[in-house]
């Protein structure tokens, strides 16, 4: 019955993410509204590689934006207790998505998306780090919206 409620959900939003809308995971979750810029590193040459925001009540939650040396985003993840916890997503260095998901205490937890040049390519069911089984036909139907 779970395996069942997980596909449909799956579809319902592969079947979005067919529209012009560049990534399924809503930019509301990467907001860092609630979080105060902390840190800004930068490589040798005074590059910005990363910025770490510290939540304003939590003081364990961090979220990270990484850049390339392009000045292009690279990632951006959320961290609890210096674990991966809550969405993340990163970019090619031309700024095209390219993975976006879900993590809890550190592993993939819920939908892991892959794109390949800004378009859902493959995706996963992850459940405490482990892929759901899913069979070739749905999973090929849920890429190409049916």
């Amino acid at each position: 019955m779970n395996y069942l409620i997980v596909s449909c959900l799956c579809l319902i939003v592969l079947c979005g993410c067919q529209s012009n809308k560049s990534s399924v995971i809503d930019d509301k979750y990467f907001d860092p509204s609630e979080y105060t810029l902390a840190e800004v590193l930068k490589d040798s040459e005074g590059v910005k590689t990363m910025e770490l925001y510290r939540h304003k009540v939590d003081t364990n939650r961090f979220y990270t934006k990484a850049y390339w040396s392009n000045g292009n985003i690279q990632a951006m993840m959320f961290y609890t207790n210096k674990r991966k916890d809550g969405p993340a997503r990163s970019y090619d260095t031309s700024g095209r998505i390219d993975f976006e998901g879900m993590f809890l205490n550190d592993v993939p937890n819920g939908l892991s998306i892959y794109y390949k040049n800004g378009e859902v390519y493959s995706f996963s069911i992850m459940h405490n780090g482990k892929e759901l089984p899913l069979d070739s036909s749905a999973r090929k139907k849920m890429i190409n919206g049916f």
